[in-house]
């Protein structure tokens, strides 16, 4: 239950707005940790990645401190 927005105004608010179960990211954030999940995966090796990707990432890596994987 997330909400992402880049906007400033969205980001001002919408903590007045959100439930307990929800979350708002800063897209800026949320795009760079998407970036650093891309290169995770781009430093596999090549036959690990020849297996198709719901092969070697059918979920986000259970290590590493990335918002994919964040306990709310």
């Amino acid at each position: 239950m997330i909400f992402t927005s880049g906007d400033s105004l969205h980001r001002r608010i919408t903590p007045l707005f959100l439930r307990n179960d929800q979350e708002f990211l800063w897209a800026p954030d949320l795009k760079a940790d998407l970036s650093r999940l891309d290169a995770h995966y781009a430093a596999l090796p090549d036959e690990v990645k020849a297996q198709g990707v719901a092969v070697f990432a059918p979920c986000p890596p259970p290590d590493g401190d990335y918002l994919t994987t964040k306990d709310p």
